[in-house]
């Protein structure tokens, strides 16, 4: 068995292919690692260019080729595929930090925690700038039970996360497909078979955030919004259907409540028309509903002011925005 497979979803990545695939190109020892380039109905030059990797690198690439499916029809593909004892996704358009690619290769080779998490960088295409991401609070190297940490360190996001593949395959765990922020579902989906983890602080994943027609770019969130409350809903679902420790269950209800907020703010920052007033008022009645606690804990000072006065002031408080020059997020990272 190997060690770690990378799984790389790749739709239309043709500019970024080559960084992505670089890191692992010059590894001393190939046979703990396996690269598993998962083409996604690409119309541009990603096939060819990765087919021409799988030649070089037969022992090292692999490609799979597919119909578009979207984010988790690709990482559903890569896990199925996957021979390594740990997997991890890299996105097309991201690359990883060789350095650390070949620290964690390792350690990972001596660990036998369901889940692994290391730190990220946040690269902007614009500018160059580089965020450093890591969790705080633990000691790294160390093995915790989940439940007893996950209160006690921010959300685990995608790009920090390890998991054990056979964790996905027994389970038969299946990301949304032909949908995007899958992410969630990803970091969510697994962790009724969570139980250990083990933290490192190497910033391994690369994100980079800016590219044209990112999914996490606003205006894109806007465009997928019925994506983003497909995915929400799911993991809403998840929580009722599961009976979670106490921690975990706040740990994912803390996950829930950031989305719910983060579609508040991508349906008020729609155009301001009777549609889209409609729209906000419509989730707002559902998430009352459906999630009263979450509901109840909505702190964004526009939509309680509008909830005050059942959203009569809608277009008010839109007018306001406007003259105040106040903006929703330009990327939600």
């Amino acid at each position: 068995m190997k060690t770690l497979s990378i799984i790389i979803p790749a739709y239309n990545v043709e500019k970024y292919l080559d960084e992505a695939v670089a890191p692992y190109l010059h590894l001393h020892e190939t046979n703990n690692i396996e690269i598993l380039i998962i083409n996604d109905g690409s119309k541009d030059n990603t096939f060819k260019m990765a087919l021409e990797y799988e030649k070089q690198y037969p022992n090292l690439i692999k490609v799979i080729d597919k119909e578009n499916g979207g984010h988790g029809s690709t990482i559903n593909t890569g896990v199925d595929h996957a021979q390594g004892k740990y997997f991890k996704v890299v996105d097309g358009d991201d690359w990883v930090d060789q350095k650390a690619l070949i620290s964690m290769l390792e350690n990972l080779a001596v660990l036998d925690s369901d889940m692994v998490v290391t730190g990220f960088q946040i690269v902007s295409e614009e500018t160059g700038e580089k965020e450093n991401i890591r969790i705080q609070g633990v000691e790294y190297g160390r093995e915790y039970r989940f439940a007893e940490i996950c209160n006690k360190i921010d959300y685990i996001r995608m790009h920090s996360i390890f998991f054990k593949t056979e964790i996905f395959k027994n389970n038969k765990i299946k990301l949304d497909e032909n949908c995007f922020y899958v992410d969630v579902e990803h970091d969510i989906l697994p962790l009724k078979w969570i139980d250990t983890v083990t933290f490192y602080d190497e910033l391994f994943y690369q994100y980079r955030i800016g590219r044209p027609g990112q999914s996490v770019n606003f205006q894109a969130m806007i465009k997928n919004r019925e994506n983003h409350f497909r995915v929400l809903k799911r993991v809403i679902d998840y929580r009722k259907r599961n009976n979670f420790p106490d921690s975990v269950d706040r740990y994912i209800r803390n996950k829930i409540l950031s989305l719910v907020n983060i579609q508040y703010s991508i349906l008020f920052a729609m155009s301001a028309n009777r549609e889209s007033k409609k729209e906000l008022v419509e989730f707002d009645r559902w998430l009352l509903k459906e999630e009263n606690d979450i509901y109840c804990a909505i702190e964004q000072k526009k939509i309680c002011f509008m909830r005050s006065m059942k959203f009569c002031n809608y277009f008010l408080v839109k007018l306001l925005y406007k003259v105040l020059q106040k903006k929703e997020m330009q990327y939600v990272k």
